[in-house]
């Protein structure tokens, strides 16, 4: 008896399966990475510091207040290369040391990228440098593999520093960052601005190529603050254990480029209508938006929060009024430490998934407070600078689970269980 055609294309189908395998039919995993946080105890000592340069701060008065830095483990090449990482999204770029890049260059780290021992490395014709008040970083960009947990990407483009000027060369954290992971999106990295070609950024890439479930990632972080495995980032899900209630989600604006398109999504930013406080009399104090909205970024690549310093100044002054000043820091009392008064962001309810009342995050001042490296007195997380840059960073982001949904464009919140 022959087998009907039916039982003939079944048949065939099952020879084709163990023949291949089911990669195709089965869903990804997200991808979790555990975060490492690196303590820091002077602010010219951080990759952060190298960024934040751009906000005209006094780096020399920073240098009191202890700063932390989230690290992520990835390998690089065919065989791979390990490097621990800045996790940023507020950059979109990933880059590493070159071997050319050494002490002298600027290069603390002694973990450089060795381009003829990977097998699957590919060079670019595009030239790297991104340009900072009081540094710099130039190199050239490349191909090859990035795994990531137990995923293998291939092809990532990425950047090699061959030379190094400003904070970064006196990096002294046990251990040391190589380099930066970027998570921001395609139109911010250097390759866009320096010869208007786009390619996909680590998170992009990933789901571009089907490696992870869902066109997002989520970052937590706990409330440690010592150098120790302290959180997980996860590409393509988000742990619903970790979130007391539902997310509170608010949507990304859009950007017009100078001499590029209109309308795209280029940073990780919210629009706050107004940042609300209570002070000792229980009455409520609101830093209003002129214009209706300031558009803080959502930056894992900072660990404090950062506002011009007029802005920083009211608020400081009606939420602490015996706050200290001292350039680009403010000093407090101590027993601020154990303040519970909330100190809140109300995000602009256009923007959101919920009402008004709903629409804001929110932490007790008391956890914005550390105590100061050089003195009796306490420091503030909250830093003035002389530009227009507003940053909400990671010292506030520790109380969430931090979503960044590229897929919907939006940025979600997730209250941590207690």
């Amino acid at each position: 008896m022959k087998p009907s055609h039916t039982l003939t294309r079944y048949l065939l189908i099952l020879s084709y399966l163990f023949q291949y395998g089911y990669a195709g039919l089965v869903m990804k995993e997200p991808i979790r990475l555990p975060i490492r946080r690196i303590t820091h105890k002077a602010f010219n000592q951080t990759l952060n510091g190298l960024k934040q340069m751009s906000l005209g701060l006094e780096t020399s008065l920073l240098n009191d207040l202890e700063m932390h830095e989230l690290g992520v483990q990835v390998a690089i090449g065919t065989p791979p290369q390990e490097f621990l990482l800045l996790l940023d999204s507020g950059s979109s770029d990933t880059w590493i040391p070159s071997k050319r890049c050494q002490l002298q260059d600027g290069c603390p780290s002694s973990n450089h990228y060795d381009p003829a021992a990977s097998s699957t490395y590919n060079a670019s014709e595009y030239d790297y440098s991104l340009q900072y008040v009081t540094g710099s970083t130039t190199g050239n960009y490349f191909q090859d593999s990035i795994t990531i947990g137990d995923v293998k990407n291939t092809g990532q483009f990425m950047a090699t520093i061959d030379t190094m000027t400003g904070p970064l060369v006196n990096q002294k954290a046990i251990p040391m960052l190589d380099g930066i992971l970027g998570a921001g999106f395609p139109y911010a990295t250097s390759m866009y601005f320096r010869h208007k070609k786009l390619y996909q950024p680590v998170p992009f890439s990933l789901w571009e190529k089907k490696l992870i479930p869902e066109p997002l990632y989520s970052v937590y972080v706990g409330e440690s603050e010592h150098t120790d495995w302290a959180g997980e980032l996860t590409f393509g899900g988000i742990d619903y254990s970790k979130i007391d209630g539902d997310i509170l989600y608010a949507n990304i604006p859009r950007y017009n480029i100078r001499n590029g398109p209109s309308g795209v999504y280029f940073v990780w930013n919210v629009l706050v209508s107004g940042v609300r406080f209570e002070t000792p009399e229980g009455v409520v104090g609101t830093l209003a938006a002129n214009n209706g909205y300031i558009s803080f970024a959502v930056d894992t690549g900072s660990d404090g929060i950062f506002m011009p310093s007029t802005d920083s100044d009211t608020l400081i002054s009606n939420m602490i009024p015996s706050a200290e000043k001292r350039n680009s820091l403010y000093y407090v009392d101590c027993s601020y430490r154990n303040s519970t008064q909330m100190l809140a962001f109300n995000l602009h309810p256009s923007t959101t998934n919920m009402d008004s009342e709903r629409s804001s995050i929110q932490v007790p001042i008391g956890q914005l407070v550390r105590p100061s490296l050089t003195g009796n007195q306490c420091v503030l997380a909250i830093v003035s600078g002389n530009t227009n840059n507003f940053i909400i960073g990671n010292i506030f982001l520790r109380h969430y689970v931090t979503v960044f949904d590229f897929g919907k464009h939006r940025i979600g919140f997730g209250t941590l269980k207690k």
